[in-house]
């Protein structure tokens, strides 16, 4: 592969990865600031509406990007980048430019997909946990009021204590709590 074109899907992926490194960074410090007692009501509510949509975006998904793009970065260390795990061909440069971080060739990734062996940014399916059924008609705000309502209920933790997030249905709890249950 030229020189030239793989330098460039270097930078590529440094710049994926930066990126990536830099949206969980950002999703870290939120979470922080959410901890911390704030002045205004408005600005807290934005904030953790912010912060629940970040979140409910990072997954180990994310993670997992990150270390895919190490793995290429370290190919390309080892004069290894642009060919297939699998079969050992060369990878087309117009996948590694849609898939930079990529171990496998267009033909390999299908057979490897289909045997369960890889899960990447190129299987583009999300996996959703459908809601319970009398839980779908709430909206976010109803969903957060529900489960601050259990807590209260429950009476073993103590619900100024704890921060709970709802977004597009996923819920983020943050707090203390204590040992044992």
């Amino acid at each position: 592969m030229d020189q030239k074109l793989v330098q460039s899907f270097g930078k590529l992926l440094r710049q994926q990865r930066k990126d990536l490194l830099e949206e969980f960074r950002r999703a870290e410090e939120d979470l922080e600031f959410i901890a911390e007692d704030r002045e205004s009501e408005i600005e807290e509510r934005a904030q953790e509406e912010r912060s629940a949509w970040l979140l409910s975006s990072m997954d180990d998904r994310t993670l997992h990007a990150v270390q895919e793009i190490d793995a290429a970065l370290q190919r390309l260390v080892d004069g290894k980048y642009g060919a297939c795990e699998a079969c050992g061909k060369t990878i087309r440069s117009a996948r590694l430019r849609a898939l930079p971080a990529t171990r496998f060739c267009k033909d390999c990734s299908v057979q490897e997909e289909a045997k369960g062996l890889i899960s990447t940014e190129e299987s583009v399916a999300k996996i959703k946990v459908p809601l319970p059924g009398d839980l779908t008609l709430l909206n976010d705000s109803e969903l957060a009021e529900m489960i601050g309502d259990h807590v209260r209920e429950d009476g073993r933790l103590d619900p100024e204590e704890l921060g709970i997030l709802c977004s597009k249905g996923v819920v983020h709890l943050t707090g203390a709590i204590p040992g044992e249950l």
